[in-house]
């Protein structure tokens, strides 16, 4: 009679963790929205990405307005240069990097490009243009977490 006990409570007990495992460990998607144009504020959401990435996250980016210039390939006319951060001494344009190199999907939104006078192929690599409708799609998703700077 106790072995059915032992083995019902077990099977009880492997359950509760298979239930529980999924929703501690699960990764969700992390949508991170950028607009400002300032240098501490990009860098706060650039490294907060970085920090998701680290610990699982799939990272989507989305530049738009003066933050859009971060996008633009280097020697370009707008192409967002700010000083080097304390304390790890990189420059937002050098942490978009790292978040490209890193797996982030990073793209500009649907408005900068024909807004800001340039075009795709301004682009730096690792950034493309993203059409609403596709954005649209991906935040009606459950399980994507959202954070604008």
């Amino acid at each position: 009679m106790k072995r059915p006990i032992r083995v019902l409570g077990a099977g009880l007990l492997a359950g509760l963790i298979a239930l529980a495992t999924p929703t501690l460990a699960r990764a969700d998607d992390l949508f991170i929205t950028l607009t400002s144009g300032s240098a501490q504020t990009q860098g706060m959401a650039l490294i907060l990405g970085m920090e998701a990435i680290r610990n699982g996250s799939k990272v989507r980016l989305l530049l738009c307005d003066t933050a859009g210039d971060l996008a633009l390939k280097e020697g370009s006319a707008k192409e967002g240069s700010a000083p080097a951060l304390a304390p790890a001494g990189k420059t937002p344009r050098q942490m978009l990097d790292g978040l490209i190199d890193f797996g982030a999907t990073v793209e500009v939104c649907g408005l900068y490009l024909p807004n800001s006078g340039h075009a795709a192929a301004d682009l730096r690599p690792g950034v493309a243009p993203v059409k609403p409708a596709t954005i649209g799609a991906f935040m009606a998703r459950p399980g994507v977490r959202y954070f604008t700077f």
